[in-house]
């Protein structure tokens, strides 16, 4: 019975919700037959500060109110309301709209049947005219510089609200972490984060914002996440198993990495490589499709939707109710995309039309219809990247600003139709980015080194305000990903293998210190391990000795099948996958003087691990290492590195014997090791991913060579915090926390296993009192010391308990805090 009684209740919800509007007749909807008559038609002219005929049709107020005739609607009397006999042309000499094509009978139908129900406005809706924004680029002129600013950001908002107060900036340790989210999506490291607070030049922020665009690996580990959404690229999914969907990952990473300009970005997109044909080609939907889903009008709806911030959705099916598009141009966009001729469904039935090859934006130039389909993908891509089209930047521009400040200056960032709240701003954002070769790291540094950014965070406006004044970056949530990264990193729970493997990297920084080479070999215990090892443990040892001053130590590194690796003792890093090099920064774990690197390599069954190959005969086996020792030149104060590599010089043993890995150990007993092969060599032809993964840890700082939640399959607590199925493309994620989130965060086994692990790294610290474990863990956590009553608070959860319980509780409350989860 209770259940039956919960049904029934659900039941009275969704009717309540469903119902039409009182007086209203079934059938009749405000928001899809009437409002688009009104916004189409009629409040081009009949709005503003002075509507025609003093008639205000944008509000039901104004619409009730009349205009310099009287009164035009009569609720219930349609024909006597004199906004009928207008649009039904009664009288010939006054028809409406005076301007465009007359409503259609369907309309004047639709308009009927709703006033004669009563004419029922739903509250809170504002009609606005269909604004189409500028095309062209616009350059304004940059305002006088100020006392307080020079940078052209600050410069148009204090133009347009000179009340701004530049002044009250957000103290160093917050602007650390707002900065360090922002840009590379991680908690500032606690060293990082003093070195930053108690540098005392004037221009430390600039330089940290520069410091950290130059982290090529963690930049794009971060940035990945934005754009795997709004190019719905995942790693599985929908589409991948038969074929009917490809990835662009490797291109994607490489292009971040690179920080390839964004008109190459965008070009390289639409007229594809095989790499990066993943966007366009979509997904081939198992079943019976709607003609609006085919993978022509996907790429139709997509591309205008991430390039051009407009959306064509609508327009797929029918002439649109929310935009200017009109079911012809979206189809014109989709014929590009064509092998043959697109046949035009409108709502799903055929219409006896063919498509036309158009772009939506035909004074940008034409797409010859009759050339084979690859050509017409390399005039699309040509056409969007004209320099003429400010579309394309001012939508970008827009997306950064939004993901940086909280809000776009247009809003909703996938319509650029609607009214930016500041235009100069805008358009000034677009053309400098065309100006400087599309960089986005460029439009970046601009925004984030501006007193703009830097001001106290404010909370969000609300959903219905129209008339947005700009006061500070918006607080935002973490993302799912900031958020369990930001976990991993107090706890220490870092996952080790991605979901993908990472591709080649290559690119030196402008400066060239980042020119590492190889200087190794493939080794094993004996010469013929490539042709007749039979597998086993092999343990390898080799003593560096390091300079005074250097500043790095970087390490990568693979074995055939997997390898363990201990620096003066400590493991460090482990793989069991030998295509999959792994890479660590070792600088925190060695001093000048000897150093002990010792590995513990495996081949088939290995019998610590239990890992290994089973197999029977002849395996290859073989490791390689390679450090990179940085030291900073006195010349040009750039890096210049030192490559050691495995060589004759390492010894090893089959023995298995205690603390092997100890810088005490005596292996004066152990044999040199064989060099078997150079890094290029088969079976392996390992030297671009070893050098790609030393060279991404030389460019990051702050993640030792682990893996970021970017890189990893979805889970149960990232898909609750928002994570999508990439399915479809998302250009901004909610920030509205909602129940699920709540009770994963209270009761998940994931957040809960990452505290656990936490507590026990903590508690294995040995830090001398209570009171210093708190502060470092805060400090960690929230880029700040406890005050003097959370001190107090925290203190009292160690009195009478499991130290470790403890800590595990502490976490919890932290990680819990909105001061943790929030951007602010």
């Amino acid at each position: 019975a209770d259940i039956s009684m919960r049904f029934l209740l659900v039941i009275a919800c969704l009717l309540t919700f469903t119902a039409p509007a009182r007086g209203q007749k079934p059938g009749i909807s405000f928001r899809k037959d009437i409002v688009p008559i009104l916004a189409n038609s009629c409040v081009k002219c009949h709005s503003g500060n002075k509507p025609k005929g003093g008639l205000d049709l944008t509000t039901h107020k104004g619409l009730l109110m009349g205009g310099d005739s009287g009164q035009v609607l009569l609720p219930g009397k349609p024909d006597e309301s004199l906004l009928i006999q207008l649009v039904s042309g009664q009288d010939e000499d006054r028809i409406m709209p005076a301007q465009g094509p007359r409503l259609t009978s369907q309309q004047v139908t639709a308009l009927t049947a709703w006033i004669e129900s009563g004419a029922a406005w739903e509250p809170g809706i504002v009609i606005q005219g269909l604004r189409q924004a500028e095309l062209a680029p616009r350059r304004p002129a940059i305002p006088a510089a100020t006392r307080l600013t020079q940078n052209p950001v600050d410069l148009f908002l204090l133009a347009a609200d000179p009340t701004l107060a530049f002044d009250r900036q957000v103290p160093d340790h917050l602007f650390a972490r707002r900065v360090y989210l922002d840009i590379l999506g991680l908690l500032p490291p606690a060293e990082e984060l003093r070195a930053f607070v108690s540098n005392r030049s004037g221009d430390k922020r600039e330089l940290l914002v520069i410091e950290l665009l130059s982290r090529n690996k963690e930049y794009t580990e971060h940035w990945l996440t934005l754009w795997n959404d709004i190019l719905r690229n995942a790693y599985i999914g929908t589409g991948y198993i038969d074929g009917g969907r490809t990835p662009i990952t490797d291109w994607l990473y490489q292009a971040l990495y690179n920080n390839m300009p964004y008109d190459r970005f965008v070009h390289e997109l639409l007229d594809p490589s095989p790499q990066s044909g993943g966007f366009i080609r979509g997904i081939i939907w198992r079943g019976v499709v709607n003609a609006s889903q085919q993978r022509e009008m996907q790429a139709a709806q997509n591309i205008s939707q991430v390039f051009l911030g407009t959306n064509l959705k609508c327009a797929s099916c029918h002439d649109s109710f929310v935009n200017h598009w009109k079911l012809k141009d979206a189809y014109g966009l989709a014929a590009i995309f064509a092998e043959g001729e697109l046949a035009i469904h409108n709502c799903n039935k055929p219409t006896g039309e063919t498509a036309a090859v158009q772009f939506i934006y035909p004074e940008l130039g034409e797409i010859d219809g009759s050339l084979p389909r690859a050509q017409r993908l390399r005039q699309l891509a040509d056409i969007m990247v004209k320099p003429e089209n400010g579309r394309l930047t001012r939508t970008i521009v827009n997306r950064l600003w939004a993901q940086l400040m909280g809000r776009g200056i247009v809003e909703p960032v996938d319509d650029m139709d609607q009214l930016p709240f500041n235009q100069d701003l805008l358009d000034w954002l677009a053309v400098d980015l065309a100006d400087h070769d599309y960089d986005l790291k460029h439009t970046i540094k601009q925004i984030v080194t501006s007193h703009a950014y830097q001001l106290p965070s404010v909370g969000a406006a609300a959903p219905d305000e129209t008339d947005f004044v700009f006061a500070g970056p918006i607080v935002r949530r973490m993302s799912a990903e900031q958020f369990v990264d930001a976990v991993n990193s107090l706890t220490r729970t870092w996952p080790v293998t991605p979901a993908i493997k990472l591709p080649p990297v290559s690119r030196p920084s402008a400066e060239g210190q980042h020119a590492i080479a190889l200087k190794t070999s493939w080794i094993w215990d004996k010469a013929t391990a490539k042709q007749t090892d039979t597998g086993g443990t092999v343990y390898f040892r080799k003593h560096i000795v390091l300079q005074e001053g250097f500043e790095r130590v970087l390490v990568a590194a693979s074995c055939d099948n997997g390898f363990i690796l201990y620096v003066n003792g400590h493991k460090v890093v482990q793989s069991d996958e030998w295509n999959r090099p792994q890479a660590a920064d070792l600088t925190a774990l060695v001093k000048p003087g000897d150093n002990l690197i010792a590995i513990h390599g495996y081949n088939f069954p290995d019998p610590v691990t239990r890992k290994g190959l089973n197999v029977k005969g002849a395996n290859a086996a073989g490791l390689i290492a390679n450090l990179a020792i940085g030291y900073r030149t006195e010349t040009d104060g750039q890096l210049r590195w030192e490559s050691i590599g495995t060589d004759a010089s390492w010894s090893w043993s089959r023995e298995t014997v205690e603390k092997w890995q100890l810088p005490t150990f005596d292996d004066s007993g152990w044999t040199a090791a064989a060099i078997i092969g150079t890094p290029a060599d088969g079976p392996w032809k390992i030297a671009q991913p070893l050098l790609s993964a030393i060279i991404r840890t030389a460019e990051g700082k702050t993640t030792l060579g682990l893996t970021r939640t970017s890189l990893v399959n979805d889970d149960q607590l990232t898909r609750t915090l928002g994570r999508p199925n990439r399915e479809q493309v998302l250009t901004r994620r909610s920030s509205i926390a909602t129940t699920l989130q709540a009770i994963e965060l209270t009761n998940g086994t994931t957040l809960d296993t990452a505290l656990k692990a936490g507590a026990a790294y903590w508690q294995g610290r040995g830090i001398e009192s209570t009171e210093q474990l708190i502060r470092q863990i805060y400090t960690e956590a929230l880029c700040r010391p406890p005050g003097k009553q959370e001190l107090e608070v925290a203190s009292r959860l160690f009195v009478g308990s499991d130290q470790q319980q403890a800590i595990e509780d502490l976490l919890w409350i932290i990680t819990m805090l909105p001061e943790f989860q929030l951007v602010y």
